[in-house]
């Protein structure tokens, strides 16, 4: 699918005009990345630990501090502006165009994506650097860049779900999203490890594809996850790309016929 070149250059350009609200949300994840490293000091010092199930401190500070990082770049907020579209009516001029709906919105989300690394990573990396979080060597932190793509593609197409049920059901689906985001973040390990988590959790994570957006580029990342298991991690994710956008140009489609049926 070719994705159009005008519609990610305008819609980066249109995301400048945010930077000031981006700032606010650098210095919030900056925040963030402090209380982390303060909670996990305090919890290891209480417990006089040099490692607790397999992470040292800086390597769990790390995982922490980097799960930020991901939310923080791979962002979509896609789901937001299907929900808009649809509220005003917008998505059906959006069926005159010689792109498809989904080219439209990946367009979109892509535009964020290189927003946020060029203006949001380079401040909130400077952040992390200085509480002190492990820099990998150049194979892993490749193989980590193209897992974090696989993550935004992944949140994408779970945002581009979200956003067809909206175009389905005619009606605005946040609280889906919120509840699907909650979900992402327990299920997918991005407030702890996942292996901090009881068995039946950590099985339940597994059959989901939530672990792939957050606990498979994190830990390639503190190098939990490397080599064989690193690419077969990724594969993983590969898979749940393609099963996810088959789902959500199954969902699209359902809605843009109703739609056309009621003569929109």
């Amino acid at each position: 699918m070719l994705i159009s070149y005008a519609l990610i250059k305008s819609k980066l350009i249109s995301n400048f005009a945010y930077r000031w609200e981006s700032i606010g949300v650098i210095l919030a994840s900056a925040v963030e990345m402090l209380i982390v490293f303060y909670l996990w000091s305090a919890i290891f010092s209480w417990n006089n630990a040099t490692e607790i199930n397999g992470f040292t401190l800086t390597s769990i500070i790390t995982y922490s501090v980097v799960a930020i990082f991901i939310r923080l770049i791979c962002d979509t907020v896609i789901d937001g502006e299907m929900n808009y579209d649809v509220k005003t009516g917008d998505i059906i001029v959006m069926l005159s165009r010689p792109i498809s709906i989904r080219t439209h919105y990946l367009s979109s989300a892509i535009g964020y994506f290189i927003f946020n690394l060029l203006f949001k990573f380079p401040l909130a990396f400077v952040i992390a650097i200085l509480i002190g979080i492990i820099i990998p060597g150049l194979d892993t932190f490749l193989l980590f860049i193209l897992s974090i793509f696989n993550s935004f593609l992944l949140l994408f197409a779970i945002c581009f779900i979200i956003g067809s049920l909206a175009i389905l059901l005619n009606e605005e689906t946040w609280s889906l999203w919120f509840l699907i985001d909650a979900l992402s973040l327990l299920f997918g390990g991005f407030f702890i490890p996942l292996v901090f988590f009881p068995d039946w959790i950590q099985a339940i994570s597994y059959l989901l594809p939530f672990h792939a957006i957050y606990s498979t580029p994190l830990l390639i990342y503190v190098g939990k996850t490397s080599g064989i298991d690193a690419l077969l991690s990724i594969f993983v994710q590969i898979v749940w790309i393609i099963a996810l956008f088959i789902i959500g140009g199954f969902v699209v489609e359902k809605g843009l016929r109703r739609i056309e049926a009621q003569g929109g």
